[in-house]
């Protein structure tokens, strides 16, 4: 009840003044919301953007597997402290320049990304962005690179001590333990005369007197790709003495086809220095291959996708023997739902 009556006696003198003063009362009020809004002008709190207009606000950003510099615009503090952290055992982003953004009270960002050269699998991070006040800035996400829909390294082979030229060190895919076999490659040709080895860690096709071809998986849950990236590593057989394998290679696919329409290349591979003393590192310099695959134009909502690798011409042939490791398949585009 006390509060009451302060509060109508409180009521009942401002009620009471003169009308001069309420009209400077109003006057004060005015200008000092005015003033409110001119101190409040910039930006309080922090925003990062694309864009020195902030016309692309964001809480994530996508880097190219290019790499580069590349820049973002950060808004309401100018006294900035950056750091990236990630899982990935290479710190892929680093904080090249900051610089202030000229009358619009903000900073450019300029980072240095490191390209992507022979894995393309998607790593994330963190950019921290913190202001000079407490508790002031932002956590963006970074990302660089494609979702994968193959990655396989063969590491869970392990026959032979990995030199090529020592033959009759691997063994036929049909003798593979059951927990290999499990990972899905197989030979679709027959056992007689169609010869796929396990090596220490990657793949043979074929033997002197025969062929050889290695099929991966059926892979699944690709209806939304439309654009994907093969890449692999494969290199020709040399024996001891010098001579040389035949050194063609046939990729086909099926439920996808390469950027010229075909689903089947033959390329031709290069061949490893026999007489280098680091051979089991040396062998797969510079033997890298990337196709660039997109969904069948025939059948643009095609599910599944799978990879077929012949050591031949377009069909098995004897004494052409590869090597092959590393394979992986990126989705790199996917199909995007028009908004009616």
């Amino acid at each position: 009840m006390k509060s009451n009556i302060l509060i109508t006696k409180t009521w009942r003198s401002w009620c009471g003044l003169p009308y001069q003063v309420w009209g400077v009362l109003l006057v004060s009020t005015f200008i000092s919301c005015e003033k409110s809004k001119e101190d409040t002008g910039r930006v309080t709190e922090m925003i990062v953007s694309e864009d020195a207009e902030q016309a692309h606000i964001i809480s994530a950003h996508e880097f190219t597997v290019e790499g580069g510099k590349d820049t973002l615009y950060v808004f309401g503090d100018q006294t900035l402290d950056v750091n990236f952290e990630t899982s990935d055992p290479n710190t892929w982003v680093k904080v090249d320049k900051m610089e202030p953004v000229g009358g619009k009270g903000g900073v450019r960002l300029i980072l240095e990304v490191s390209p992507m050269q022979t894995q393309f699998k998607k790593r994330t991070g963190v950019l921290n962005i913190k202001g000079a006040e407490a508790y002031s800035g932002k956590f963006i996400r970074l990302s660089q690179g494609y979702d994968t829909r193959i990655a396989e390294e063969f590491a869970w082979l392990r026959y032979g001590n990995g030199n090529p030229l020592d033959e009759g060190r691997g063994t036929l895919i049909g003798q593979w333990t059951n927990a290999q076999k499990e990972y899905g490659w197989t030979n679709p040709g027959t056992a007689a005369t169609s010869k796929t080895y396990g090596m220490n860690g990657f793949v043979q096709l074929g033997s002197a007197d025969f062929g050889g071809t290695l099929l991966s998986a059926v892979v699944p849950g690709i209806e939304k790709d439309s654009l994907l990236l093969l890449t692999f590593n494969a290199v020709a057989y040399t024996a001891r003495n010098g001579e040389q394998d035949g050194n063609k290679l046939t990729i086909k696919l099926k439920g996808a086809e390469f950027a010229d329409g075909q689903t089947s290349k033959m390329v031709e591979l290069k061949y490893y220095d026999h007489q280098s003393a680091l051979i089991l590192t040396k062998m797969w310099e510079e033997t890298q291959a990337i196709f660039a695959l997109k969904k069948p134009v025939r059948n643009p909502t095609a599910s599944t996708i799978q990879l077929e690798f012949i050591a031949g011409d377009g069909q098995e042939m004897a004494k052409n023997r590869l090597f092959v490791d590393n394979i992986n398949l990126y989705t790199t585009a996917q199909f995007q739902a028009i908004k009616k």
